[in-house]
């Protein structure tokens, strides 16, 4: 059982220690623009995700669509899709970082690497095939994922996390300014 805790609190800590890390990042960076195009889609997306399921729900409800809206806080559906758009920046944002970070760092998903990660990740989703896999997520969104999870394994692997067995996650360092800041533009 020991291990088990051990093994639990040093997972926690990773964690924390990611999203922290991560908050620091997004903190002392600049985002200048978004590429239209992948925020109109994000946005879209999760529009199309979170209308659809509050149709479902509102009908499980016996409510209107319009009332379910409001339960949830969405004076209307407008609302709705700028919190959505929110959430594409959000998202953009962590990806156009990473891609930086990467640049600078000089890190790159291989051929192999991708094939591998493809095929591991199409299995974990549960397909069988994967182009499949690809013609349901895009190519460029998959490969976006694999950077952005490399960008994070670089900066756990380059950064001081202290390992201990208290039960308290350790915590990145929030009160010094990075190193320089990053601004960040569509092209």
């Amino acid at each position: 059982i020991k291990t088990v805790v051990k093994d639990y609190n040093l997972q926690a800590q990773q964690s924390e220690y990611n999203q922290n890390t991560w908050k620091m990042i997004l903190d002392n960076c600049k985002i200048v623009g978004y590429p239209e195009d992948q925020l109109k889609e994000s946005t879209d997306d999760y529009f199309e995700h979170y209308s659809e399921s509050f149709k479902k729900a509102a009908e499980s409800a016996k409510i209107s669509y319009e009332e379910y809206l409001k339960k949830n806080d969405f004076e209307n559906e407008e609302a709705l899709k700028e919190e959505c758009k929110k959430q594409a920046q959000s998202e953009l944002e962590y990806i156009m970082i990473g891609v930086e970070i990467a640049k600078k760092e000089q890190l790159a998903v291989t051929e192999e690497l991708y094939d591998e990660l493809v095929k591991a990740y199409a299995k974990n989703y549960g397909f069988t095939d994967t182009a499949k896999f690809e013609e349901e997520y895009g190519i460029d969104y998959i490969m976006e994922s694999f950077v952005f999870e490399g960008v994070c394994s670089w900066l756990y692997d380059n950064n001081k996390l202290v390992e201990s067995e208290d039960v308290r996650p350790t915590e990145a360092p929030t009160t010094e300014k990075a190193e320089s800041e990053t601004t960040t533009t569509a092209e």
